[in-house]
């Protein structure tokens, strides 16, 4: 019956400098002793079994082996292989989940100072106190399934500080972050405050509990798996009802904004929806073959151009086309000047659905000519040929779904964080805020109460905490008014200010197409640039990009004043566009000139005689002329407005 916590298996990795807690479970109140390191210690575990040791702080070293013993029963348990270095947590969603083998099937990573343990997924309702995982060193035969921005993180700090650093990860794929803080906080927070209590009601209701519930745990793909079983492909009724025709009357239709989701639009089911759009095609480009790109359809599509199918991706179910592009070429003899009509069937049986772009991905021009694109991004009609009656999709977190769902108010932090705690760390690096962009403008209170909360709850003092402030996504922009990530930066950097803390930016390695970019090197390493010089002392290396601290205004220009702003310069990003924007007192915002001065930036605008405030990087995916330091690093989006 004598256990521990499996925190502490072998190749366990234990915080140097700081007292060492180890817990475990035995016998309702018998006398547990511990040896580590020639040190015993002695105590009496609870009444439902717990007991819980400290040993004295340790340097760094190793290999260790811990041993403990129920004196009363005479068990015996030993972990061995430990060794003291540095400790991190490293927590997020799908960005932090994202595996080494997903960088790169064939990379083959080995590094002697790393190791880390993998918290398995769980949303028990009602949390749990402890899991089954188990240290791994850092070899080829483990790597592959390591968080590849903690793996970077962890070999940099490794190799700077010679110490044998571990990784404590705990993520999971589109979650939102009230998922991982404590019921207590969010009821503090007016915003989450009603979601909390509505949850705890709507989980009191019988029928939710009815049928066949895997009430312990939530696993996307055995769920996935049992949908798609039952499910039947459809059949192509659309084409015989002539929906791919150029005559064909679709004034009926509703229209559709694309690229975009079209759970995102609103049709809340999945299924098969067919897009039409009319475009008109200049003289001069009849007879010719054409280029039809459309950008990524989730998941499968058969494409239309005057009735002729001219391309299909995906077959069956398969799920895996996603986000590929689509670019298909349109024979000349079925293009003609004036009025042409391309049709896509798109087929989606799990999550979302629809024609997700990018924008500038969904274009058709002649193959091999030199003509202007014609964008095909705009208003689509639709019609659904088959609803399917249901929407998978769990990054909503939806309480009617599965009593398990991950994104219920407080439900990982229950299950992911509480089993973790307190296990000795120095830090933590967090790398999530995709599933909260709905919400943007409550992004940064509930950051500031997730950072607070976790340190209370580890009781080492306000320990670091290093967020990636989200990398570039989608169509690119200098400047975007109504996109929501600039808002989630923002807020990822002003939870950052009211921490203490700072963040490194990922704003220059994303991917336009791709939610999950595969450079985690370049932000595994950012992050730790943010540790060696702030946790450990490597203060030559500077740790970010410029960093915005204030700003004067100076006869009809504003002038922006940063540190770490040694070596000032441009990077070009996809354009020459200027990436900072000015405003005066009507908040409009206008594409400034900007000049480096020294360690500032002069902004001016024709259109902002009296400027009050500046954006930079205002986008999802901003391109442009970046800010960056003599290092490389770029300067993070920010704004200095209040508004």
């Amino acid at each position: 019956m004598l256990r521990l916590s499996a925190m502490f298996s072998d190749y366990a990795v234990l915080q140097q400098g700081m007292e060492l807690p180890v817990w475990g479970w035995t016998d309702p109140r018998t006398v547990v002793e511990g040896e580590f390191d020639g040190e015993t210690r002695r105590v009496l575990s609870t009444v439902d079994g717990r007991f819980r040791l400290f040993f004295r702080s340790h340097p760094a070293g190793g290999p260790y082996v811990l041993r403990i013993r129920n004196l009363a029963t005479g068990e015996r348990i030993e972990a061995r292989e430990l060794m003291v270095g540095e400790v991190w947590l490293a927590s997020g969603q799908s960005n932090m989940e994202f595996r080494i083998r997903e960088v790169d099937p064939k990379l083959r990573v080995a590094e002697a100072g790393v190791r880390m343990i993998n918290v398995p997924h769980s949303a028990r309702i009602g949390g749990r106190t402890d899991f089954e995982a188990a240290w791994q060193p850092a070899t080829p035969e483990f790597t592959a399934e390591f968080s590849a921005v903690g793996f970077f993180f962890a070999q940099e700090l490794a190799r700077e500080l010679g110490v044998t650093v571990g990784i404590v990860h705990s993520s999971w794929g589109g979650t939102v972050a009230e998922a991982w803080t404590s019921r207590g906080v969010l009821l503090q927070n007016p915003a989450y405050r009603p979601r909390v209590l509505s949850y705890e009601a709507t989980q009191g209701n019988p029928e939710l509990w009815e049928g066949e519930i895997d009430v312990d745990n939530f696993d996307r793909a055995p769920l996935v798996a049992k949908r798609l079983a039952e499910l039947k492909v459809p059949a192509n009724t659309g084409v015989e009802k002539g929906w791919a025709e150029p005559g064909f009357d679709d004034s009926g239709w509703a229209q559709m904004e694309l690229p975009g989701s079209w759970v995102a639009r609103g049709v809340r089911y999945n299924g098969v929806l067919w897009f039409r759009l009319q475009v008109e095609l200049p003289e001069s480009w009849a007879g010719r073959d054409l280029l039809l790109s459309l950008g990524a359809v989730d998941k499968q599509d058969v494409s239309y151009f005057n009735g002729v199918e001219v391309g299909a991706t995906g077959e069956g179910l398969e799920e895996s086309h996603w986000s590929e592009l689509r670019r298909y070429t349109v024979p000349g003899q079925w293009v003609r000047a004036g009025r042409n009509v391309i049709a896509v069937r798109a087929f989606s049986f799990v999550y979302n659905g629809g024609l997700i772009g990018p924008a500038r991905e969904m274009y058709c021009a002649p193959v091999g000519g030199d003509e202007t694109p014609l964008p095909l991004s705009g208003n689509w009609k639709y019609e659904t040929e088959v609803n399917i009656g249901f929407t998978f999709d769990f990054t909503q977190g939806s309480v009617e779904s599965v009593p398990a769902n991950p994104n219920l108010p407080y439900n990982l932090y229950e299950n992911m964080i509480v089993p973790l705690l307190p296990y000795a760390l120095r830090g933590a690096i967090w790398y999530q805020g995709e599933s909260n962009e709905s919400a943007p403008h409550e992004y940064r209170r509930l950051m500031s109460d997730l950072i607070a909360d976790w340190r209370r709850q580890w009781g080492v003092g306000e320990f670091p905490f290093y967020q990636v402030q989200l990398a570039n996504y989608r169509d690119p922009a200098s400047y975007s008014e109504a996109e929501r990530w600039p808002w989630i930066r923002d807020a990822q950097n002003r939870a950052a200010v009211d921490a203490g803390c700072e963040l490194a930016t990922a704003i220059d390695v994303g991917e336009a197409c791709d939610i999950h970019p595969k450079d985690k090197q370049t932000v595994g390493k950012r992050l730790a640039l943010l540790a060696l010089h702030r946790d450990y002392g490597r203060c030559a290396l500077t740790p970010t990009g410029p960093v915005w601290e204030r700003m004067a205004v100076e006869d009809g220009a504003l002038r922006l004043y940063f540190r770490r702003a040694e070596g000032l310069a441009w990077r070009k990003v996809g354009s020459d566009d200027s990436l900072f924007y000015l405003a005066g007192s009507d908040r409009v915002f206008h594409p400034a000139e900007a000049v480096i001065e020294g360690g500032s930036v002069v902004l001016r605008s024709a259109k902002v005689k009296a400027p009050e405030a500046a954006r930079y990087a205002w986008a999802d995916n901003p391109q442009g002329k970046m800010l960056v330091n003599r290092a490389g690093l770029p300067a993070a989006a920010f704004r200095t407005d209040n508004w």
